[in-house]
């Protein structure tokens, strides 16, 4: 199953598991999906962690699935789709049904909704902000001193920018390096993102630590359209 899982052979995994041409006594059944490596990776992981979808669909209908299990790096498949920037499977883990595990809340090292804000999807952000433990940690940096909505702002994601503020990401809030949102989409040259920013009044006199402005950053970068909001 981990093999057929990891490699994304959906008809393979039907067959084991769905049409159950394998008869498997239910006290068996648990440990048969829930198997793991010397990692502690199970198939459901593997097959997060590739994007395998349709793979990930067909384990999460069996219902001994444990689809919240940490492997021995504390790393679910939620993470290992949101790691890999899989969008689709991400969004079939957080079904209610299913949700986060704590493993997922309670490591400080990465956040979940930080990973969803970079890779711009927009689906996923709102699926995570239902989750209470997310949502309240929505200012909170993670490992590399970022917040989501900076990963947002320097990836140009407006819908994401316009879903964190709405539910209550500070529009001047701090990542590292001192660096505002607002600081991040001028110095990237993203326009349209200042021009919301703005809007939502965001600062626009906070200074990085090297003591950098946003009409600064866009100045550098040549990026004449933001500078010219920024002046107005």
């Amino acid at each position: 199953l981990r093999s057929a899982a990891t490699d994304g052979f959906v008809e393979l995994v039907d067959l084991l598991l769905k049409k159950k041409k394998i008869e498997l006594k239910e006290s068996f059944a648990a440990r048969f999906l829930n198997a793991v490596d010397d990692e502690g990776n199970t198939p459901l992981f593997f097959a997060a962690q590739d994007g395998h979808a349709e793979v990930v669909e067909i384990l999460l209908e069996q219902a001994e699935i444990d689809a919240t299990k940490p492997n021995k790096k504390a790393w679910t498949p939620l993470r290992a789709a949101l790691n890999g920037d899989h969008a689709e499977a991400a969004e079939l883990l957080l079904d209610p049904g299913h949700g986060l595990g704590d493993a997922d809340k309670s490591d400080t090292n990465w956040h979940p909704l930080g990973r969803a804000s970079q890779g711009g999807h927009t689906h996923v952000v709102r699926l995570l902000l239902l989750d209470g433990t997310v949502k309240g940690n929505i200012n909170r940096p993670d490992a590399e001193g970022n917040v989501p909505l900076y990963y947002a702002a320097v990836g140009n994601h407006l819908r994401v920018v316009k879903r964190l503020l709405d539910a209550g990401a500070g529009v001047d809030i701090i990542s590292r390096g001192n660096i505002t949102p607002l600081y991040a989409a001028a110095d990237a040259g993203h326009a349209r993102l200042v021009e919301y920013l703005l809007a939502k009044n965001a600062k626009v006199d906070i200074k990085t630590l090297e003591g950098v402005t946003p009409l600064e950053a866009a100045a550098k970068g040549g990026h004449a359209v933001v500078v010219d909001l920024l002046i107005s």
